[in-house]
């Protein structure tokens, strides 16, 4: 028992770690920094808040600097088109609506479920700190879509209670279909709960 020193059975220096990779400009060596982000953290945000210190941090006399790849570009133009998207088909959802309800009273009624849906989703995620993504943004135009569905259903059994006062026959009308909808809500949320368990590679395809 007892200690003795390393360099009596081994050969010990100081060394470097091998180079497994080389990051070329215009065929010259360069150094590149390689930031990733949380699973959790908004790649969007993670960006603008880089940029923001390069724009402190990088500057001419500590030589050129460039940001040669932003993750956050594509998600960003992908984001753009979801959002034009979503705009076009609000607009068609209400000409659709106008010409099977032929009232634009329900139809505006209905089409204020859109703006209030999203207002409240939006507020949730700002709440709970979920990063807004393709993914975040893909629930939002399935929910949407689910509440306009569910709407026009409670619209439609309202107007056909007869015989009642709006207000009663607002309630007897919900009360008609409320099961029903709650039943096939669930289901539709039931089919995407396996999508929590996937992997953040997984959730991006």
């Amino acid at each position: 028992e007892g200690s003795s020193p390393l360099g009596r059975i081994a050969t010990v220096f100081r060394a470097g770690k091998a180079r497994d990779s080389v990051s070329l400009d215009g065929g010259k060596e360069q150094v590149a920094i390689y930031v990733k982000k949380g699973e959790m953290a908004s790649l969007i945000g993670v960006t603008r808040a880089l940029r923001d210190v390069y724009e402190v941090v990088a500057q001419p006399q500590s030589g050129s600097s460039v940001i040669s790849y932003d993750a956050s570009e594509p998600l960003r133009g992908a984001i753009r088109s979801l959002i034009e998207a979503g705009f076009l088909a609000a607009c068609v959802t209400i000409f659709v609506l106008w010409f099977f309800l032929r009232r634009m009273r329900d139809t505006l009624l209905v089409t204020a479920a859109i703006p209030l849906s999203a207002c409240v989703t939006f507020t949730l995620l700002g709440g709970l700190r979920i990063p807004l993504d393709m993914m975040t943004l893909s629930g939002l135009a399935v929910g949407i879509g689910m509440v306009v569905d569910n709407a026009v259903i409670v619209l439609s059994s309202i107007h056909g209670v007869t015989g009642q006062q709006p207000e009663a026959a607002a309630i007897l009308g919900g009360r008609r279909v409320g099961m029903a909808i709650v039943a096939s809500t669930v289901t539709t949320v039931c089919v995407f709960v396996p999508v929590l368990f996937l992997t953040p590679e997984m959730r991006l395809l």
